[in-house]
């Protein structure tokens, strides 16, 4: 269904009008709504077999009209199952439906149970008497009892028409409530996200718009077309709103310097954007400052704000309660300033609103298991009284108030509470109260997980070509997309499951293939790769039992919520083994075990990311832009989006010279770019620093080679560019040629990384390289180890006394051939580790280790040699509170805080900026080797080994030791000093992977460098 709220002209077919609802949705999903409309294709084929021999009969024929009501324009089109004629005259129109109740049943009882049915065949009717010279028609409902076939016909009853109004009635109101949200969204009054500017702020509203091309948009929009529900931005909009649509982004946000212009090449807009700013950064208030303006001017009608945890959303949620209170009660962030909103409305206009009058609406999407209120987690109709008849009972339930009100509380409790005083599921709230939200909020699933993306894109309204998509912390999404496609089966539990469906009196086929899926899962013996033919038996017997769930008749209820899922997984399996897009690998890590692991969920996100207008994927890690864009298939969906912007007229799509402002070049050479300074088609060296002082080179991005369809070379060759032949000329050798074809193609999207000047020179960072932390030689080193902890204690003890003069010690007169060598044995000055502990307490030494095994064994190596110092080691298993108390406990008593990378300890709490000022990364925590990693490592998409162990391991496991260090430093006037403690943060490969502030690092290849560099001696 798509809509234009400016014309109001609606677009839908007529299943979807009489399927339209707002309340809860009839149970038809899950195994037992397949085996339904399995069984209805089936009757559904025979009566037309039947109906063929009546002359001139025809069927599946379509049928589309304009239908007026109410002041909207409906265009309807449809299929009508049947069109046969009358013996009486004139033809009869027919809609063949399958039911399960039996049958005949009163006519009355029908129209009462299925109204949807009596809805399309009216609109069917009044369609063909629009027609011209259309001939006198008559409906007829053909019901047939999906068990035995037995038929019943019902007529079109008289009042068919005031049926069809009633249901357009019900739309009507809710295209009515979308234009009173687009009226609200246009008088929204935009809160500043926060209450002043923090350094590396001020351009963060103009390149955000530019990045994303929004002024060419709106200028687009306003001059052509208006797309669905989209209203024409200058329209309705104070007088400084629309001259701020006017005015270039260097008046919108005025600089605090003059800067001088420069002149930028942009490739046509891929919709896509890439957004890295570090922890502490205020990314959050300012994405939201950025999309709650762009809905105000009608750029978009909704926001999808996804995160991966739930405290991530909650934090989005405040942010936005804060940015939409009303002025008399709204309050600025502590410690996170920004500017002031770019588009604000004048006191005067929402001085008269009631406190909830402008209010945005915005919900939180739990899942459903969180809003169950049954002892057991089964929904299905049957075994859950709070689904069976929820839509009868919906309309006086006095549900609709929580999203018709926007007083009304939405957290979980409150829902949990409502639907259990009324008897209705409260996850029917949430999706019921969607549709009439124009801000949804919650996790990657609901866009991107194939069996629960139906809660979004199924909602009446959802137009993703409309709306703004803002993923964070989305280092994390390529392997949560492939989570969400990957399988486990047991062959315990397939036998678990056929016992049940023997005691359920299961049909004897159905139990056969069952049997002999669980015997195929049996025969598993552990292996890193399935042989061809244990593959081809398990793949057949999984097909088999795809096709007979959904055509199979079961007794869900009876067999359970546990066995249930089990059989609902096999057409889920089947169709993700035939996505030939997706790269799996089949293995068994045990006797009796399937995985199904997606490799590389690239071509899912790539697909899903090209349905809505803009994206915004933002982390504090996306670091390094190459590998990120080759994660997310950021280059497949931008060389789609730029040839169907090619495939248009020039006109459309051909951008002239624009003059952005830009900042002034740091000058050190390991300082990041700042957020205003990119160019979308820059590869990642131009985008981020090199190591040099010469300026980023100009690159003019051409459409990706990869994905483009096949050329005839011998009749195109003479009309390449007079460059391109030139090019080709000069590959003499294979060798030239290879080395062009090996050339990285940098990502089709724009990178944007933000400025953050209060970060330069926060991290003191040395690189030890007298140990190594690979598994097959860190046990040699775990005295080292323990020993450097014990230092960095010290050190962090006496990090408050007097600075001493800074000693210079020449790297050149270091031998390199010691970096090699076992550290040399050196009479220092005694350790004050081993000393009583002062009553003054300093903060702990954060040291982040690759697993907690590591961890344990460093921990009992430094329990046996330094006694005296008090550890604190990361427990598993612990919620949120739990962990928080656990940091705030290590942080007011210990001498050392034990932490594992990857985890919510490094990536998700928030304690550590400001109070931890020592810290120590214990080696590069690279994913175990296993039979996946190598398998990813098989299928990456690389030129070389060298390039596919990069993807594969060497950047997941630099991305978890940046995030970790990116929250030590979290505002002006954090500092840490950190020992990364391993001789492979000295290999480049490995270095120009870490966070561009922590890259210039000496190394220190012996004792005495590292007491001299703890000491605070510089070394050069």
């Amino acid at each position: 269904m798509h809509f234009d709220l400016a014309t109001r002209i609606v677009t839908l077919g007529v299943g979807e009008l009489a399927g339209f609802s707002l309340g809860p949705r009839g149970s038809g999903g899950g195994a037992g709504g397949l085996w339904r409309a399995q069984l209805g294709q089936h009757w559904h084929n025979e009566h037309r077999q039947r109906s063929a021999e009546e002359p001139g009969a025809r069927f599946e024929v379509p049928i589309a009209g304009d239908y007026h009501h109410r002041g909207w324009t409906f265009r309807l089109s449809g299929r009508i199952d049947q069109y046969l004629p009358s013996p009486a005259g004139g033809v009869r129109l027919r809609e063949l439906k399958t039911v399960t109740r039996p049958l005949p049943a009163p006519e009355a009882e029908l129209q009462a149970e299925y109204p949807g049915y009596f809805v399309q065949l009216a609109a069917y009717l009044v369609l063909h008497a629009l027609a011209p010279a259309a001939e006198t028609a008559r409906g007829e409902l053909v019901f047939i009892e999906a068990g035995s076939g037995l038929v019943q016909i019902v007529a079109a009853p008289p009042a068919s028409t005031a049926i069809l109004h009633g249901q357009l009635d019900g739309l009507v109101d809710f295209l009515d409530a979308r234009r009173r949200a687009r009226e609200r969204r246009r008088a929204l009054p935009v809160r500043p996200a926060f209450a002043t500017f923090r350094p590396g702020q001020e351009h963060v509203q103009r390149d955000l718009r530019a990045a994303l091309g929004i002024e060419t948009a709106v200028a687009e929009r306003v001059s052509v077309s208006t797309p669905p529900e989209e209203p024409s931005p200058a329209e309705g909009l104070t007088d400084s709103a629309a001259s701020a649509l006017r005015t270039p982004h260097s008046a919108i946000a005025p600089s605090t310097e003059d800067r001088p212009p420069s002149t930028v090449h942009r490739p046509p807009p891929t919709g896509i954007l890439c957004f890295e700013a570090p922890t502490g950064f205020g990314k959050t208030g300012c994405l939201l400052e950025f999309a709650l303006t762009a809905l105000k001017e009608g750029v978009y009608y909704r926001l999808v704000y996804l995160t991966g945890k739930s405290t991530g959303q909650l934090q989005v949620i405040r942010q936005l309660e804060t940015m939409l209170a009303p002025a008399e009660v709204g309050r600025s962030v502590p410690d996170e300033p920004s500017p002031p909103s770019v588009v604000s409305p004048p006191p005067s206009e929402s001085s008269s609103l009631s406190p909830f009058a402008s209010r945005l609406p915005v919900w939180q999407v739990r899942s459903k298991a969180e809003h169950c209120v049954n002892f057991v987690y089964h929904c299905l109709p049957d075994a859950c009284p709070f689904i069976a008849d929820a839509a009868e009972r919906w309309p006086g339930s006095g549900l609709a108030r929580f999203y018709l009100l926007d007083s009304e509380a939405r957290d979980l409790e409150t829902l949990r509470a409502a639907g259990r005083a009324a008897k209705i599921c409260p996850y029917e709230i949430t999706r019921s109260a969607l549709p009439f939200n124009d801000v949804w909020v919650g996790d990657y699933n609901y866009v991107f997980a194939p069996a629960n993306r139906g809660l979004f894109f199924e909602q009446p309204g959802f137009d993703p070509a409309a709306t703004l998509l803002i993923v964070d912390e989305a280092h994390n999404l390529p392997a949560r997309v492939a989570d969400a496609y990957s399988h486990t089966v047991r062959a315990a539990d397939a036998w678990s499951t056929y016992d049940a469906l023997r005691s359920a009196r299961a049909p004897a086929s159905f139990v056969l293939a069952w049997e002999a899926w669980a015997r195929e899962l049996d025969d598993l013996r552990a292996c890193e790769a399935l042989d061809g033919a244990t593959e081809i038996g398990l793949r057949a017997a999984a097909r088999r039992l795809a096709e007979l769930v959904p055509a199979t008749a079961l007794d869900f209820v009876a067999l359970g919520p546990t066995v249930s899922e089990l059989l609902w997984q096999l057409p889920q399996l089947d169709d993700f083994l035939d996505a030939a897009e997706l790269p799996k690998l089949l293995w068994s890590p045990a006797r009796g075990e399937l995985r199904v692991t997606c490799l590389d969920a690239a071509n899912a996100i790539a697909t899903t990311l090209r349905e809505f207008r803009h994206v915004i994927l933002t982390s504090a890690t996306l670091n390094p832009p190459d590998a990120f864009a080759t994660a997310c298939g950021l280059d497949r969906a931008a060389a789609t989006r730029v040839s169907a912007s090619l495939s248009a007229p020039a006109s459309a799509v051909s951008e002239p010279e624009q003059t952005v402002p830009r900042t002034e070049r740091v000058e050190r050479p390991d300082a990041p770019y700042p957020l205003s300074k990119f160019e979308a088609g820059d590869p990642p060296s131009a985008i981020l620093p090199s190591t040099d002082d010469r300026p980023p080179p100009t690159v003019h991005r051409r459409p990706s080679t990869a994905h483009r369809p096949a050329v005839d070379l011998a009749t195109t060759l003479g009309k390449l560019p007079r460059a391109a032949k030139k090019t080709l000329r000069g590959l003499t050798t294979g060798a030239a040629l290879l080395k062009v074809e090996e050339e990285q193609i940098p990502p089709a999207v724009p990178f944007l990384r933000a400025d953050t000047p209060w970060r330069r020179g926060a991290y003191r960072v040395a690189i030890d390289t007298r140990v190594d932390t690979r598994w097959e030689r860190r046990t040699h080193h775990f005295e080292s180890t323990a020993a450097t902890v014990a230092q960095l204690c010290a050190a962090s003890g006496v990090g408050s006394a007097p600075a001493q003069s800074a000693i210079r010690i020449p790297q050149s007169a270091i031998n390199p051939s010691t970096v090699d060598r076992p550290p040399p044995t050196v009479d220092g000055p005694p350790s004050t580790v081993d000393r009583p502990p002062s009553t003054v307490h300093h903060p702990p030494v954060a040291v982040f280790f690759p697993s907690y095994a590591y961890a344990e064994a460093v921990a009992e190596t430094c329990a046996a040699s330094h006694p005296a110092l008090r550890i604190a080691q990361q427990p598993r298993g612990l919620d949120l509170a739990a962990q928080t108390a656990f940091i705030e406990a290590a942080l007011a008593a210990h001498d050392a805080l034990f932490l594992v990378l990857g985890t919510g300890y490094t990536e998700g709490i928030d304690l550590l900026g400001g109070r931890i000022t020592h810290a120590m990364v214990v080696g590069p925590a690279l994913p175990e080797v296993n039979a996946v990693q190598r398998a990813k490592l098989a299928h990456a998409n690389a030129k070389s080994r060298g390039a596919a162990f990069r993807l594969v391991y060497q950047v997941p496991g630099m991305q978890k030791v940046n995030q970790a260090l990116g929250r030590l430093v979290r505002a002006p006037g954090h500092r840490a000093t950190v020992v990364l403690h391993c001789r492979r943060f000295s290999e480049s490969s490995y270095r120009e992977l870490l966070d561009p502030e922590l890259r210039s690092a000496p190394v220190l290849d012996s004792d005495e460098l590292l007491a001299a560099w703890l000491s605070g001696h510089e070394i050069v």
